[in-house]
């Protein structure tokens, strides 16, 4: 990384870890992407998985079944118990699980002072739509179940999965 990198990384607020993980992801995982298979994919995922950093002490991260649907519970220190936040990791449908996401979900958590439930819904094309959809609904009525109350609950999507996020919360009861 270059010295003028450094310095624009340390007016950004960002941490120079931070930054060093997103080039890696989108040198590593995006530069040669769009000629995998779903298995090479999925296997460079899984690889990537295991350099990254664990949450900090305090973070309990529990692995829950919600409704069916293998999700994670993220808790911080700063997690009101009133206040849940349902992530869906990106991955276009295909590759990616909480693990993959997890050196940032527990940011969410802290910064939305929330529980964060971080679904690990079916990926396609084993599980075509709408499979994904059927376990954001799942996960969110599990929230519902497990004390969470429609009005200090958030969908927080990453692109792609916005469409899923709004067709959970609007599904019917």
């Amino acid at each position: 990384m270059a010295p003028e990198d450094v310095a624009r990384v340390a007016k950004s607020g960002v941490s120079l870890r931070a930054e060093i993980a997103r080039l890696g992801l989108r040198y590593f995982v995006k530069k040669n992407s769009h000629h995998e298979t779903i298995d090479q994919a999925r296997e460079k995922f899984r690889s990537i998985e295991a350099l990254i950093p664990y949450p900090p002490q305090g973070t309990c991260t529990q692995r829950v079944d919600a409704y069916g649907a293998p999700a994670d519970l993220i808790t911080t220190p700063a997690s009101r118990q009133d206040r849940y936040v349902l992530y869906l990791h990106g991955g276009a449908y295909r590759v990616g699980s909480a693990t993959t996401y997890r050196h940032f979900t527990w940011r969410i958590a802290t910064a939305a002072c929330a529980h964060l439930l971080v679904l690990d819904y079916r990926l396609a094309p084993e599980h075509p739509f709408p499979a994904a959809l059927d376990d954001a609904v799942s996960a969110y009525r599990w929230l519902l179940a497990n004390g969470s109350q429609a009005k200090n609950s958030a969908g927080a999507p990453q692109r792609r999965r916005c469409s899923i996020c709004l067709s959970g919360f609007l599904a019917p009861k």
